[in-house]
């Protein structure tokens, strides 16, 4: 994917909210079974999916990414 996205960034970008959930969902099973999936994780420009999702105006997508534990907090590069 483009700049380091995940999947998480790709779908916060566009405001699918379902995808997210379901990203979401599985990031917090691995992280819980595995230490896998981070919805903290950083693209090239240090834009967590969080970012994304607020940036483009999607509410209710950073809404399920704060209830998954993404970092309200995180800073990018434009700081």
């Amino acid at each position: 994917m483009q700049h380091g996205n995940t999947c998480l960034h790709e779908a916060s970008w566009r405001g699918y909210s379902r995808l997210v959930k379901v990203l979401s969902n599985k990031a917090t099973v691995d992280r819980q079974n595995n230490g896998g999936a981070d919805p903290n994780l950083v693209n090239t420009y240090g834009d967590t999916a969080l970012h994304t999702a607020v940036r483009y105006g999607h509410a209710g997508v950073a809404r399920i990414l704060l209830s998954a534990r993404a970092a309200p907090d995180v800073q990018n590069k434009n700081k």
